[in-house]
């Protein structure tokens, strides 16, 4: 039940975090975020923590959910080059 639970909550963090990702900077979601007082890179670096970790403390195969957790950095990156064609956005490497 607790691994049902942990694989639920990853898949509507990657949910969010693709869909937020190339949101346009004047968007309510990302102004709403840019408020926080939180930096920007502290939040990236927070969200695909999160995303690489929780499949390697749920999945049963050991070997799958290191994979899992690596192939968000994959995610990372493809989110991070798409913030280029988003309206507002900026690519960097740092973010």
């Amino acid at each position: 039940m607790r691994q049902r639970l942990i694989i639920i909550l990853w898949a509507v963090a990657i949910c969010c975090v693709i869909v937020g990702s190339p949101l346009p900077a004047a968007s309510p979601v990302a102004a709403a975020v840019g408020r926080l007082p939180i930096n920007e890179k502290v939040e990236h670096l927070s969200a695909y923590l999160v995303l690489s970790l929780l499949p390697v403390i749920s999945f049963r195969n050991r070997r799958c959910g290191i994979m899992a957790g690596i192939s968000m950095f994959l995610l990372a990156v493809l989110l991070e080059g798409g913030q280029h064609f988003s309206p507002g956005g900026a690519w960097s490497l740092a973010t």
